[in-house]
């Protein structure tokens, strides 16, 4: 993430403590910066990653399974407003394609000490709204609950969002997973470590799964089958 700010020479002091990056429901914080004046901006790097979110690394999907999301707006929670953004919106973005967009912010016209929030938001999209009752694992013929919390959420129609699972309860050392599947309406689209691996220390135990959404409305468990 970078940030370039332009000061103008008179104005009141703005101190970002913070500064949140709201997509998709999901929120990212970034170091904060210091401005003075009317007018700051900062550069934002965006790039339509849609199997975790935009600042995910882990490249474990390919992108041409995905298609391109249209951008629609930038805003900026209060006392802030956006009022500029290069390049300009709506704007379509490709699946991996990396845009950095320029967004000129109005300041208040006090001094000001807290966090900023700036929300990407995309033009219209169906979503379907999931309540995952409870989180099943299978795995070399032990069953545990991973997750007993309700988890309600809403996401685009095919939408990959990312599960973390700990496995402690149904792996050992040394055992060797070769396939996860997710039964229905779920699917499975990847894993971070990547498949397949060994339990070979602790932070093996904990498994990021890439889990792609129903186009239907979903309450009930999640299970999860691995071998």
């Amino acid at each position: 993430m970078r940030f370039n700010l332009f000061k103008p020479k008179n104005g009141n002091k703005i101190k970002i403590t913070a500064i949140n990056l709201k997509y998709n429901g999901e929120i990212h914080s970034v170091e904060g910066i210091e401005a003075s004046g009317k007018i700051f901006t900062v550069t934002v790097p965006f790039t339509n990653r849609p199997y975790s979110n935009y600042l995910t690394q882990a490249e474990i999907v390919k992108a041409s399974d995905f298609e391109p999301v249209s951008l629609k707006s930038i805003s900026a929670g209060e006392p802030f407003k956006v009022v500029a953004v290069e390049p300009q919106l709506p704007r379509e973005i490709g699946p991996e394609e990396r845009v950095e967009f320029k967004i000129s912010i109005a300041a208040p016209d006090y001094a000001y000490s807290g966090p900023m929030t700036l929300e990407f938001v995309e033009e219209n999209r169906e979503l379907v709204h999931l309540e995952i009752t409870s989180i099943v694992v299978n795995a070399m013929g032990r069953s545990a609950t991973a997750e007993s919390t309700i988890n309600m959420f809403n996401v685009p129609k095919n939408h990959i969002f990312q599960q973390n699972l700990q496995l402690l309860k149904v792996l050992d050392y040394g055992m060797k997973v070769e396939s996860i599947a997710i039964d229905k309406p779920f699917e499975f689209e990847g894993s971070m470590p990547k498949l397949p691996f060994i339990v070979n220390d602790a932070s093996s135990f904990v498994v990021a799964v890439y889990v792609k959404a129903p186009d239907i409305n979903y309450a009930g468990p999640m299970t999860i089958n691995i071998k």
